[in-house]
């Protein structure tokens, strides 16, 4: 599976796996998932590129899961088993190029602030060379499931958007992020709207146990260790997994959406939260 990893201003590495496959949903509608396992934050997308169904489920019951949320052990990194490449998952970075890649509003990938150095794709910012600016997919993918791992260093701080459309000056601004943090170092509590995993500026990751489980405490693991994050949106509800542990879970399509939006640091930008399809991002800070 790919590895990217981001060092950003606030020193954080990252790595990211990334596969597509196609699903079809309850109505017969194709969609598209995307599966990074091991993959260090931020840089993987693969999700579908066909809208949700327009009639949708009142409840916000979830999809169900998709198959393995890791990779196998002794996998080589950016790569895909056979049992991967048989189910439909395609990578997005090989570690070695980022073809599939580009700079926000931009049309190449930065010519600066960005490397890959042994399979991982690196942002150079915090190391005083100038960032390159924050990263989009080239693909657009409206319901996805992408899974990754990565590694924050002291007050590591970065968010990976989704459904993100060029239309303000950047990504956060229409898309919804889930949040990468150091949440010690910033002196973040485990259950605030912007400690990891969260779905930032909106809602707190909170464990969100499924019928007969017991709720469990979000677990994020320390500086230099590897996490686990999962994305997945499908029929318009969000999910977030965090080290194997759901810590969001919401409608992205209701009025009660709505309401979150009017209530956050994003009411005044048109659009956000509100594109049907839109591409990956990786922040550069």
């Amino acid at each position: 599976m790919p590895f990217l990893s981001l060092l950003s201003l606030l020193s954080l590495l990252l790595r990211v796996d990334c596969r597509q496959r196609r699903l079809t949903d309850a109505t017969g509608h194709t969609v598209s998932s995307m599966h990074t396992p091991l993959a260090v934050v931020l840089v993987t997308a693969c999700m579908g590129t066909q809208p949700a169904p327009a009639n949708k489920p009142e409840s916000a019951a979830a999809p169900a899961a998709s198959s393995g949320s890791k990779p196998a052990e002794g996998q080589a990194a950016n790569s895909l088993t056979p049992a991967e490449v048989a189910a439909g998952w395609e990578l997005l970075f090989d570690g070695s190029s980022t073809k599939r890649f580009r700079a926000y509003k931009k049309a190449e990938f930065p010519k600066q602030g960005w490397v890959i150095d042994n399979g991982w794709l690196k942002s150079t910012a915090a190391q005083g060379k100038g960032g390159g600016g924050d990263i989009v997919t080239v693909d657009e993918y409206s319901d996805f499931e992408l899974q990754l791992e990565w590694k924050a260093s002291t007050k590591g701080n970065s968010g990976i958007m989704f459904r993100v459309a060029e239309q303000h000056d950047y990504p956060w601004m229409t898309g919804a992020e889930f949040q990468v943090l150091d949440d010690a170092s910033t002196n973040t509590k485990p259950d605030d709207k912007h400690s990891a995993g969260g779905l930032y500026d909106l809602i707190s990751p909170v464990n969100v146990p499924g019928a007969g489980e017991a709720m469990e405490p979000k677990v994020l693991n320390a500086v230099g260790q590897t996490n686990h994050a999962r994305i997945r949106l499908q029929r318009g509800v969000l999910q977030h997994f965090l080290n194997g542990t759901k810590v969001v879970e919401t409608r992205v399509d209701d009025a009660a959406w709505l309401a979150l939006i009017a209530g956050s640091k994003f009411k005044d930008f048109k659009g956000f939260g509100m594109q049907p399809k839109g591409r990956l991002a990786i922040q550069d800070h």
